[in-house]
């Protein structure tokens, strides 16, 4: 008797192994006064099929990844600067041909927002440069020193970067 019921252990273990997809679960089997049996009767249970990892894709329109962007508090973003950020990112998947994937964080990492350029270079150690003396050696209105330092940080920032402007800042990819 113990070695029939081996060997239907051992038939059903290999059926099992080669289905992939049953467990056995020996049962105690109680013969009157004698000693019991064990392995004298398997049952079979299905187990949960392996999952594979798959990915699914949701397309997102300008107006989502903006939310998803803005979403992300760590960041900050402006809603304009989200909106323009997200604009220049299917932009920028349409020209290079290749599906991008949202990471808001790999974002938040590869870009900042800034109100003005100037904020952003003085950031990088940039020296304004606009003097507040005219070619006569008269005073400058603040305004326009201004003006013309922003200018000139911007176009410092450009040669080095890429800048998203929109309105109410910039947003600059980190160099």
């Amino acid at each position: 008797m113990k070695l029939i019921g081996r060997m239907l252990f051992c038939i059903v273990t290999t059926a099992a192994t080669a289905l992939n997809r049953l467990t056995l679960k020996p049962e105690k089997i109680e013969t009157g006064s004698g000693p019991s049996l064990h392995l004298g009767r398997c049952r079979l249970m299905r187990t949960p099929k392996t999952r594979i990892n798959t990915k699914m894709k949701i397309t997102l329109n300008t107006y989502q990844i903006a939310d998803e962007l803005k979403r992300d508090t760590n960041a900050r973003w402006s809603y304009n600067g989200s909106l323009a950020l997200a604009e220049y990112l299917e932009e920028y998947e349409a020209s290079t041909g290749e599906e991008m994937e949202l990471d808001t964080c790999a974002i938040r990492c590869d870009f900042s927002e800034y109100t003005t350029a100037l904020e952003c270079a003085l950031e990088y150690d940039w020296s304004p440069e606009a003097s507040i003396l005219d070619d006569d050696d008269n005073l400058r209105d603040d305004d326009e020193v201004v003006a013309e330092n922003e200018g000139l940080a911007l176009a410092w920032i450009q040669d080095r970067t890429q800048v998203i402007e929109f309105t109410g800042g910039i947003i600059v990819s980190q160099f």
